[in-house]
């Protein structure tokens, strides 16, 4: 707990320097007009925009528009060759707050776009996704949406949340492989360590997941991977 408080101060005092340096600032005021919308944490800022730095990323899908929308667009402005950002909406009084203050001309590249959230299946898991996504090739996908409560906007319900789907469809029929950063959801880091035990890293002191690189040919509940594990299990006689 003392170690985790330690990091979280470091890294917090590190996201300050990058972002003042970086010259992230008055992008973040701008943001702050959203006042309709949560922000994440400063450090979910740092780690975006170093990140899209760090990885040369070009092509962004944001699952849950907000502030964050703001810095992942500076970001992409600053430091990609290509940039292309997607961010999706659930909530149509967000979406239309977010489509009256975001600066369209500045980002051009830039897609704010609104889906009704949908509940989506696949073997024995079960979640909330966006209805329609545009079919682009995705660098890095950040989750921070949709809703994923039974009732919207119930976050006092016993029934635990559901997981954000929508990494799982991008997987499925994605041609290339990308990067996903999962902001707090608990639920969609547990599924994303069952499917990816091997790339699987959450850091505790930002409340966040990051899994690189991942793809279908990697997932455990695929059936060639599922046949691979029982053959593996029966030579070391566990099942």
């Amino acid at each position: 707990m003392i170690l985790t408080k330690i990091k979280k101060k470091f890294y917090y005092l590190r996201a300050k320097y990058f972002l003042k340096k970086e010259k992230f600032f008055d992008i973040l005021d701008l943001s702050k007009r959203n006042y309709q919308t949560t922000g994440v944490e400063l450090t979910d800022y740092f780690i975006l925009a170093s990140y899209i730095k760090k990885n040369k990323i070009n092509s962004v899908l944001e699952l849950g528009t907000g502030r964050s929308t703001f810095v992942i667009a500076e970001a992409l402005k600053k430091y990609s060759k290509k940039p292309v950002l997607v961010s999706m909406e659930s909530e149509k009084k967000y979406y239309n707050y977010q489509k009256k203050i975001f600066p369209e001309i500045k980002y051009k590249f830039c897609k704010i776009l609104y889906s009704k959230r949908k509940l989506f299946y696949w073997s024995f898991l079960k979640g909330y996704g966006f209805q329609r996504i545009p079919k682009l090739n995705y660098d890095l996908v950040f989750v921070d949406g949709p809703d994923p409560h039974p009732t919207p906007g119930s976050h006092k319900n016993d029934e635990p949340a559901y997981f954000c789907f929508d990494f799982i469809n991008l997987i499925l029929r994605s041609r290339k492989p990308f990067d996903l950063i999962i902001d707090s959801r608990m639920a969609t880091s547990i599924v994303a360590k069952i499917l990816f035990p091997h790339k699987y890293k959450y850091y505790p002191h930002l409340k966040l997941t990051i899994i690189k690189n991942i793809n279908k040919k990697d997932m455990t509940l695929i059936q060639s991977n599922i046949t691979q594990f029982k053959k593996l299990a029966n030579n070391k006689n566990l099942i």
